[in-house]
């Protein structure tokens, strides 16, 4: 019995080396064109999406207020008729610090209100009110230590800078100043200098 074999024809290890030379060149060929269709992509993505916000670390404070009087009070602070009308009760009447200050910061003739919110053992905290167009609108708050504000010359637009004199503990005299902020359009508290040192207690040398 005679069994016939096909014929072979043997590949030499240079055709190996040939063809995987080729199927390299190919697979090389495919990636140039991926990269290079991403970076077109990625081009065009910058071109038409807007820049995206960078994060930033917010700290959130939940505050319980079932009956609404952290709400109302915060309200008030504002509001120049509702704190004038929680002064005016008999039941919050100042126990040490006047109900109200007046001083003209910004020099039209008509003085701009300071009205108390929090009494404090050297100083009392006030809400500053003036009037436009017959409505009193808040402009800020600050801390008064029961000598008069004073107004200074520097000056924003017509709001004048002021300072405030708060005596502390142990006679020490702390000098707060303020300045109109044209973008919130209210006072801010801009910096401090003591003026007199704490003294020193009886014990000490």
């Amino acid at each position: 019995m005679t069994t016939n074999h096909a014929s072979r024809t043997p590949i030499s290890s240079q055709s190996l080396k040939d063809f995987a030379l080729a199927v390299r060149m190919d697979v090389m060929r495919v990636l140039l064109v991926l990269l290079l269709l991403s970076q077109i992509c990625s081009a065009k993505t910058k071109r038409t999406s807007k820049p995206k916000p960078r994060g930033t670390l917010q700290f959130i404070y939940y505050v319980e207020d079932p009956d609404g009087r952290l709400a109302r009070e915060a309200a008030r602070i504002h509001n120049y008729t509702a704190l004038r009308a929680w002064l005016d009760d008999p039941a919050h009447a100042p126990a040490a610090w006047q109900k109200e200050v007046r001083v003209d910061l910004n020099g039209d003739g008509r003085p701009e209100v300071f009205l108390l919110i929090y009494e404090h053992g050297h100083f009392a905290d006030y809400s500053m009110f003036t009037q436009v167009r017959g409505q009193w609108r808040y402009i800020g708050g600050a801390s008064y230590g029961g000598e008069a504000p004073a107004r200074l010359a520097r000056a924003r637009g017509r709001w004048h800078d002021f300072s405030l004199d708060i005596t502390g503990s142990r006679n020490r005299l702390v000098r707060h100043y303020y300045q109109w902020d044209p973008g919130a359009q209210e006072y801010e508290e801009s910096y401090e200098i003591t003026i007199r040192p704490m003294e020193r207690m009886g014990d000490e040398p």
